[in-house]
């Protein structure tokens, strides 16, 4: 009963570090996104008629996606004072929000790549066979499971807390058994 209580509330912390983790990337994305949309429109709207450079509405999202970025070619200018107050929202946005976004992606990445070294991504095998903690004892069962490998054996799962060195060992004398490393 603990077990199962314990094991809901690791799932379900589990997912909601991924919800944090999916809203932390994704509301700063949809600010700027609707930033430069909002931008790029409202900017083509007031400058089209003045100066010829904002033709299209692609010229305007060029205009806010180089804003945003604070990349500032300086190929598209707006000219009118609400074209002006426009762009500064746009720069001050993307200047607050796009290091934010592309911050969280990259934290994102890191800590899953993090993750899968450690051996410490989410299991997503089913009927495998799981062996928790190490000792003299693990390598025993480790060397029986070698000598009696067959097809209908499933995959492994060494969950333990040794060191890199000493796991990439492991994982080395027993290629055969199709083991992972988690934790």
């Amino acid at each position: 009963m603990i077990r199962s209580l314990l094991g809901q509330a690791w799932g379900w912390s589990v997912n909601l570090g991924r919800r944090v983790e999916k809203v932390s990337f994704l509301l700063p994305a949809v600010i700027v996104l609707g930033v430069v949309i909002s931008g790029a429109t409202v900017v083509y709207l007031l400058e089209r008629e003045g100066q010829p450079a904002f033709g299209s509405i692609w010229d305007g999202l060029w205009w806010a996606a180089v804003s945003a970025t604070t990349t500032g070619y300086g190929d598209l200018v707006p000219h009118t004072a609400a074209g002006k107050v426009i762009a500064v929202v746009v720069i001050l946005a993307g200047f607050g929000l796009v290091p934010v976004v592309t911050a969280t992606a990259a934290t994102i990445f890191v800590t899953r790549r993090l993750k899968e070294e450690r051996g410490l991504e989410r299991i997503a095998e089913k009927g495998h066979t799981v062996i928790c903690g190490w000792s003299h004892d693990a390598r025993k069962i480790l060397q029986g499971l070698a000598a009696q490998r067959s097809d209908r054996l499933s995959s492994l799962v060494l969950v333990n807390e040794l060191s890199e060195a000493a796991m990439s060992e492991v994982l080395s004398a027993y290629p055969d058994l199709g083991l992972s490393k988690h934790g």
